[in-house]
């Protein structure tokens, strides 16, 4: 498989850099891999290529930038305009298209953004030697979906990024999720982690004594109270919608359309994670970073269920699903004992391959295989 051969490749390269024997170059080389195999892709390799990007590509080589943002066409059975698809998205194309004039080239730097931020964001959180797990996690468990995905993709991607920023407190991570925003506005509901995030880091919640119970941290409290918040909301979606049109967000209303079925088969996709974070609790070194994995795990693993509901539903849970990019690799980290981590680093990378193979290669959803060249 040509997926796995780069992936292979791209990570191999990672590591000879953490390892020293290479500098700044091997990794440039190493992240443009899967750059140039997303440029180098027919528009049916992916469900959407051929759809708004090729249209959009098109568009822009024959309009002026205010006429091509003025400009309709049919998307998903409906009239849009090119602005509705986000005014950062159609500008990227308007550029990209008229300054290299080939949709392969659209194609490349679109995944330079999504790779690059993600590699960014790894690096930010993760120690250097770690960095190659987040990567793996992203390529096994997300490549092929942004491949499919794309403009949400590259929205989540530097949304991710951001909220890198963000948990050093660096002001800058506002301007990084507005111009995430600005590639699909649905990237808004990525900001429900750092809103869990600084739910933790700010709110001290002393412990509180029960009658027959001894303490209940603070942190305890809080990871109960929004999973009982988060099962109540998820099994009353008519509440959801309501607030959704209360807000005036009703373009959101598509996604959270239907019910909720339980599905065993996504509890078990995203509770590795939930394992990894317990397996290793008594290694995190900050209290509250340990309970906030935990804390975000379980509220990924709860969201995962939203993919039941409809074909589009995947498309919400998928921004807090991304985080996991960044988790996987710091759980390992975290670990002190070398053997138990190399075992961890193996089952990490196991779980990734099962992932993929599943949903690429035996459901092959979002129609990323086989890959052809143009």
């Amino acid at each position: 498989m040509i997926y796995l051969v780069c992936f292979g490749i791209s990570l191999l390269l990672i590591k000879i850099k953490v390892k020293g024997k290479g500098d700044m170059v091997v990794d440039f080389i190493a992240l443009l891999i899967p750059c140039i195999l997303a440029g180098l892709r027919a528009d049916t390799v992916g469900t959407d290529t051929a759809d708004y990007p090729l249209t959009m590509y098109n568009l822009a080589l024959t309009n002026t930038y205010l006429d091509y943002m003025d400009t309709q066409f049919m998307h998903m059975w409906v009239l849009d305009y090119v602005r509705d698809m986000g005014i950062g998205y159609a500008s990227f194309v308007y550029v990209i298209a008229n300054i290299s004039g080939d949709f392969g080239m659209l194609l490349f730097f679109t995944h330079v953004v999504i790779v690059f931020s993600i590699y960014g964001a790894v690096k930010n959180v993760c120690k250097e030697k770690y960095v190659w797990i987040g990567m793996m996690i992203f390529y096994l468990l997300f490549y092929n979906v942004s491949l499919n995905a794309i403009r949400q993709w590259m929205a989540m991607a530097i949304l991710l990024y951001a909220y890198t920023e963000f948990l050093d407190k660096k002001r800058i991570w506002i301007l990084y999720a507005a111009v995430g925003i600005s590639f699909h506005s649905t990237a808004i509901c990525g900001l429900l982690v750092f809103l869990l995030y600084l739910i933790f880091d700010k709110i001290d919640i002393p412990k509180i004594r029960f009658d027959r119970i001894n303490k209940i941290s603070g942190s305890w409290l809080i990871i109960i109270s929004v999973i009982a918040v988060g099962i109540y909301f998820l099994t009353h979606m008519e509440i959801v919608r309501y607030m959704i049109q209360m807000m005036s967000l009703a373009d959101f209303l598509n996604y959270f359309q239907g019910a909720i079925k339980f599905s065993i088969k996504r509890f078990v996709l995203e509770i590795p994670l939930v394992m990894l974070c317990l397996i290793n609790w008594k290694y995190f070194e900050d209290d509250k970073d340990k309970y906030f994995v935990l804390l975000f795990s379980m509220v990924n693993m709860m969201l995962s269920q939203l993919n039941t509901m409809n074909v589009l539903a995947w498309r919400i849970s998928a921004y807090v699903s991304m985080f996991t990019v960044i988790y996987f690799p710091k759980c390992v980290q975290t670990c002190k004992d070398k053997g138990k981590r190399i075992l961890e680093t193996v089952a990490v990378g196991i779980y990734g391959f099962v992932h993929w193979s599943y949903y690429y290669v035996i459901l092959n959803a979002h129609g990323t295989l086989p890959y052809k060249f143009r």
